[in-house]
């Protein structure tokens, strides 16, 4: 793609999200001149539906209670690790983010959530962030539940990495968790004391137990541990998973296969693309109508470094020196 189709793509794109919302931008690095210095600031000042582009800072971002929609991005993480990262490799750190009655609509991407991020509300979108642990809790928004996207996100694992926490009273429903590197000591947990309705996890690699009931699992693989007893685990649906373990079992399309002869692994690869299918892996077409098992297969492909969807400048040149006919050089991407 040449420059000037480029140029004009970013044009495009930043017009298009100027005609629909507010756009602000954040950055709390001294001497940086930007909209807000901290993210509180701009959730105070910004409107329903605006968007917060939160940059690349040394310095943490704390924390952050939404109760009305918003769009926050972030540049991504591991950008010291992989091509097309921005020029700045430096992530936007967060501490507890919890999102509570009033902020169905929110939009959470490219984000560095170095602690508990809590979904309180119905409507959320969890995408491209590196979360430490995620807590669903109905019982503390004394509401029902739905319609929760958890896509293409690296979990670095905690007690319980996705938890739905344990409601007699409230439901989950329509849940999506997808395309995610999930790890911890119980990668995936939801309760058989709680009503669950359409919770679908496809596509994932769980490196952890997963404890969960009444959900379709379809296209993961799990490189270690447990699942839930017999009495619980039946009933889910299960369909062309993997377990190194085989806890999936072998039929409905259910293989058991070795790590080394399913990923690329550590070498020269970065933290979260040694998980990208290795030539001849037993991983690859083994998924639902042929699809691909595991974080890079199916419709919505994990993206390297959770990079956003918005343009990129990855590469910049700027000659210094020169006062007049400076050329120069910008490497940017848009990422899908």
């Amino acid at each position: 793609m040449n420059m000037r189709k480029n140029v004009s793509i970013i044009v495009l794109l930043m017009a298009s999200l100027l005609a629909n919302a507010k756009v602000w931008r954040v950055n709390n690095a001294p001497g940086i001149s930007a909209d807000f210095s901290t993210i509180t600031a701009a959730y105070d000042a910004a409107s329903s539906n605006d968007t917060l582009y939160i940059e690349g800072s040394s310095i943490s971002y704390g924390a952050l209670t939404l109760s009305k929609p918003l769009t926050i991005i972030g540049p991504g993480y591991f950008l010291q690790e992989n091509p097309y990262a921005p020029v700045s490799k430096l992530t936007a750190k967060t501490g507890k983010i919890i999102c509570v009655a009033g902020s169905a609509g929110t939009i959470l991407e490219g984000l560095d959530i170095d602690a508990i991020l809590y979904v309180q509300a119905s409507n959320i979108t969890v995408k491209r962030n590196l979360v430490n642990e995620l807590d669903i809790d109905a019982d503390e928004a004394k509401a029902n539940l739905s319609n929760v996207v958890i896509l293409q996100n690296y979990f670095q694992g905690g007690s319980n990495t996705i938890y739905f926490n344990t409601s007699y009273t409230y439901t989950y429903s329509n849940f999506l968790v997808a395309n995610n590197y999930i790890t911890g000591t119980s990668s995936a947990y939801n309760s058989t004391y709680g009503t669950v309705n359409n919770i679908v996890l496809k596509n994932n690699i769980f490196y952890g137990a997963i404890y969960s009931a009444n959900s379709v699992f379809e296209n993961n693989i799990q490189v270690y541990g447990s699942v839930s007893g017999t009495a619980v685990w039946s009933t889910n649906t299960l369909s062309n998973n993997i377990s190194v373990a085989g806890n999936f079992g072998s039929s409905n399309g259910n293989l058991t296969a070795l790590v080394a002869d399913m990923f690329v692994g550590t070498t020269g690869t970065s933290t979260d693309g040694q998980w990208a299918l290795k030539t001849g892996s037993p991983a690859k077409g083994a998924g639902k109508d042929g699809k691909d098992c595991g974080i890079f297969g199916g419709d919505t492909p994990y993206v390297l470094s959770g990079q956003p969807e918005i343009p990129n400048i990855y590469f910049l040149d700027v000659p210094t020196g020169a006062t007049t006919g400076v050329q120069v050089k910008v490497g940017a991407k848009v990422n899908e």
